[in-house]
């Protein structure tokens, strides 16, 4: 079965790109092919009738770079194949738009157009998305390795605000304009680019982490509203009851994931 295209794009492209399309496949094969593409570090799944993918990848210096439109796609690293692969880099993951929906262990959350979740390779990670336009950096552990020590947990921070756009800003930019780049002037961005990442990563560090998840109580509150799907008087009020927790509780619970009527 052919899957990719890859090669470079022009001529003058110093740093060759990797394509992956759906679109360009049979409809039969499409989330098999993707499936397959991924397989080696995460377990991909469709989460509906209308996946799609479209994927490049362009090396850098230590470092590669992935813009994704995703569509209908989940992504799992599981606690054993965390421990069966050698994966020690860490993924920056830029929502360009749409959302992405992240479970850590003991927590998930929503990244939201311009802000980063950064990832540590040797941690357990779900993501979700229904409809995303991303840029992705797996960055080499060295690149980052003075402002990794002096944060407690790397893994599912969320980098917002003016430094998220610093780093956003600085991987777009090499995104657009890496084809054109000689070898030492690659060297010498990816260099920059570490600096201002480092700068980000030690001033996120030190904010708040989202609260942890109350999966418990979340379970409840999903089982409640599965037992009543039927009642078309279904709501905030009867779920919270069910699940013998509060109003106020239960729309903290569903805030991550737009709201309870969503859920609903």
């Amino acid at each position: 079965m052919a899957v990719v295209v890859a090669g470079p794009e022009q001529p003058k492209d110093q740093t060759p790109r990797f394509h992956f399309d759906t679109a360009v496949l049979d409809p039969s094969d499409r989330f098999e092919a993707y499936r397959f593409l991924y397989a080696g570090g995460s377990d991909a799944c469709a989460i509906g009738l209308h996946f799609s993918a479209a994927v490049s990848a362009r090396p850098l210096d230590g470092m590669v770079l992935f813009e994704r439109r995703l569509a209908q796609v989940s992504h799992e690293r599981t606690p054993a194949r965390v421990r069966g692969d050698d994966f020690e880099h860490v993924v920056l993951q830029l929502v360009l738009s749409g959302e992405m929906r992240v479970e850590t262990p003991g927590r998930r959350f929503v990244v939201a157009p311009g802000e980063i979740v950064v990832f540590d390779m040797n941690r357990p990670q779900r993501t979700e998305i229904q409809n995303a336009h991303t840029l992705t950096c797996a960055v080499a552990r060295s690149l980052v390795a003075e402002a990794i020590a002096t944060l407690t947990d790397l893994h599912g921070t969320v980098m917002q605000g003016s430094r998220a756009g610093l780093v956003a800003d600085m991987m777009v930019s090499l995104n657009r304009h890496a084809a054109s780049l000689s070898g030492a002037e690659m060297a010498a961005a990816v260099g920059a680019f570490a600096e201002i990442l480092r700068i980000g990563l030690r001033a996120t560090g030190t904010a708040t982490p989202p609260p942890p998840l109350d999966r418990r109580k979340l379970e409840r509150a999903c089982a409640a509203i599965e037992r009543q799907l039927a009642d078309p008087l279904l709501g905030p009020s009867h779920i919270a009851a069910e699940a013998e927790i509060s109003r106020s509780r239960l729309y903290e619970l569903f805030q991550p994931f737009g709201g309870v009527a969503r859920q609903i």
